[in-house]
């Protein structure tokens, strides 16, 4: 369970087609842009969970210790079937706070491969820059 989400943790992001910009391919702005918006922290059974549900083009993941550092709220929102479902909750600046995440997001494209995606986000985290 994700009940104590530390700041090094990583919390991860489904991202589907309707969601990128059409021009470029890449997720936008929007991807990150909600109230409360869902998503789970990273382990090898959240990667196959998301990916069991829909089609989706990417995963991205974002740093939990980023999100507080830029005034989000992160809340454990375990489910039946995501006990590591968490809210990060945006209180005013939705808009700034969601391009900020998106620029921060580490992101890889999907395949059917459920553990080879969550190897390769593995590796994109590791080879990100440091979080400040």
């Amino acid at each position: 369970m994700c009940d104590e989400i530390g700041n090094a943790a990583w919390l991860v992001r489904a991202i589907p087609p309707r969601e990128l910009n059409p021009e470029t391919g890449e997720p936008t702005s929007f991807s990150f842009n909600s109230a409360e918006l869902s998503v789970s922290c990273l382990f090898p059974e959240t990667v196959r969970l998301l990916l069991s549900r829909t089609t989706y083009i990417y995963l991205a993941a974002v740093n939990a210790g980023y999100c507080r550092a830029i005034g989000l709220e992160l809340v454990p929102d375990p489910s039946p079937d995501d006990p590591h479902h968490v809210l990060i909750v945006m209180a005013g600046g939705r808009s700034s706070k969601a391009t900020k995440l998106k620029r921060h997001a580490v992101r890889v494209a999907v395949t059917s491969d459920a553990d080879a995606v969550y190897r390769q986000l593995v590796a994109a985290i590791t080879a990100a820059p440091p979080v400040a």
